[in-house]
């Protein structure tokens, strides 16, 4: 059995399940709420199950699913910048202003924001690929957009 990394596995990276909640304070009487969530896989099946969920209970050969932090994810795109005033910008950064600058910086609508989201895809995506490494689960991506997106952040 392999497993296949697809856009849907990504997005277990993010670590949080979107609930609804319906409360009549909200003006369209419902919001979409994002709670913290861990998952773990499932090495017989090769699915994943919230971790604290029943069904997770039932079952023996789990191992945590990698969550990727976006200011991790931040960070190391900074980081992969070769450029001396974006590094001077986060240098001496204090970590609770990181993100409101980190947008200020990226979030210009255009090629800025695309390229880090690109990036983020990819840096998700090789941390999947290396928690399999680690775990020894056979891997195959199908999907070429996949493989561009892996092979462009690359270069």
């Amino acid at each position: 059995m392999q497993l296949e990394i697809t856009r849907e596995l990504l997005q277990y990276t993010y670590g949080y399940t979107a609930k609804l909640d319906v409360n009549e304070k909200y003006p369209l009487g419902m919001k979409v709420i994002y709670e913290p969530t861990a998952y773990l896989f499932d090495t017989d099946t090769y699915l994943l199950f919230v971790k604290d969920s029943d069904e997770a209970g039932y079952l023996t050969d789990t191992i945590p699913f990698p969550i990727v932090k976006q200011h991790e994810a931040m960070h190391a795109y900074v980081d992969s910048i070769n450029n001396k005033r974006i590094t001077n910008i986060f240098k001496h950064l204090p970590e609770e202003d990181f993100g409101i600058v980190f947008w200020g910086v990226f979030d210009d609508g255009g090629e800025n924001f695309r390229a880090y989201h690109r990036f983020e895809d990819s840096y998700r995506y090789s941390a999947i690929i290396k928690w399999c490494d680690n775990n020894n689960i056979p891997y195959y991506i199908k999907d070429p957009d996949i493989l561009q997106v892996l092979q462009n952040c690359q270069n």
